[in-house]
């Protein structure tokens, strides 16, 4: 499989995206660097410390400004996992996403509070063993954008994604936080 038959399928849906954009809300795509996360299993105990990059291709439908109403996007999450007392374990996750950002602004900057929900698919891969199942994962983003651009923010995210999977179906509370990055398309 080739670079370009990775990427056909954002390529894609950015051109549809844009072909449809209005002229004040291009899609833009966003990359968030996790600085910092942790999470607890359910039914298991463990904690976990994880280090996390996100990539999302979306557009706000509803609202002013570019950041503030509602959102739809593709969210490709890459997560790498240190459990307690366990090998590393990678995540990958491929997920649809929808939210409603509510912003406050404080001078040309923005706080925006963001209760959310995505779903999708979710590659586990631990111990040589990859394993696939659905995952929703409901969500709240909390982000302060910066300046009058609002292209950097840095963010918190509470989320708990629960995978229906065999052997069973599992859920964990993830904490997030970190730094990232908004490019419009147009």
């Amino acid at each position: 499989m080739n670079v370009r038959t990775l990427f056909a399928p954002t390529l894609v849906f950015a051109l549809a995206l844009a072909s449809t954009a209005r002229a004040d809300e291009p899609p833009h795509l966003e990359r968030e660097w996790a600085a910092l996360g942790a999470g607890t299993g359910i039914p298991t105990d463990h904690g976990d410390a994880s280090l996390s990059l996100a990539e999302e291709l979306g557009r706000h439908w509803i609202g002013d400004d570019g950041y503030e109403g509602f959102a739809t996007g593709f969210l490709f999450d890459q997560e790498l996992r240190f459990p307690s007392g366990g090998d590393t374990v990678a995540n990958l996750r491929f997920q649809f996403r929808a939210l409603w950002d509510f912003a406050i602004p404080i001078g040309d900057s923005a706080l925006t509070l963001a209760p959310a929900v995505a779903a999708g698919v979710d590659l586990l891969v631990a111990g040589g063993q990859v394993d696939t199942a659905f995952v929703l994962t409901p969500h709240g983003d909390a982000r302060f954008l910066f300046g009058a651009s609002k292209q950097w923010f840095v963010y918190a995210r509470v989320a708990v994604p629960i995978r229906f999977g065999s052997p069973s179906t599992t859920a964990e509370v993830q904490v997030l936080g970190g730094v990232g990055v908004r490019f419009f398309l147009l």
